[in-house]
């Protein structure tokens, strides 16, 4: 998008967004992988830098901060149901699977209709 993009007092919000992007593929490497410390580390920083976007709101059209919203809501909500996957992997707990498997996909379907509204809402009010 560029930093012609964002509000002249966030000028700078593109290293911010680099900043994020070097954290999720280099630095949380270093965390052991594929564990639920990862995981919980991955959903930390998504939501960390989930409340800086709603706090700040960089981008000069409101349709450019709804989509980095819900980007960032997904991040999110995927990193949730994949550290409620592997918990479940690690309880073994059999008879509760049909109703957690159930639970994943319709976060899953939510998580994917909320994109769409919300995308679709953004671009018809900009």
């Amino acid at each position: 998008m560029g930093s012609s993009s964002f509000k002249p007092e966030f000028f700078y919000f593109e290293l911010v967004d680099f900043l994020r992007k070097s954290i999720f593929t280099g630095f949380l490497l270093f965390v052991e992988q594929g564990s639920i410390d990862q995981l919980f580390a991955d959903s930390f920083m998504a939501l960390a830098f989930l409340l800086l976007q709603v706090v700040a709101l960089p981008f000069k059209r409101r349709a450019h901060n709804w989509l980095k919203l819900v980007e960032l809501m997904a991040l999110l909500l995927t990193f949730q149901v994949c550290l409620g996957i592997k918990v479940k992997a690690n309880l073994g707990q059999d008879e509760l699977n049909w109703a957690y498997d159930f639970f994943l996909v319709a976060i899953v379907l939510l998580m994917l209709a909320i994109f769409v509204a919300s995308t679709a809402l953004a671009v018809w009010r900009s």
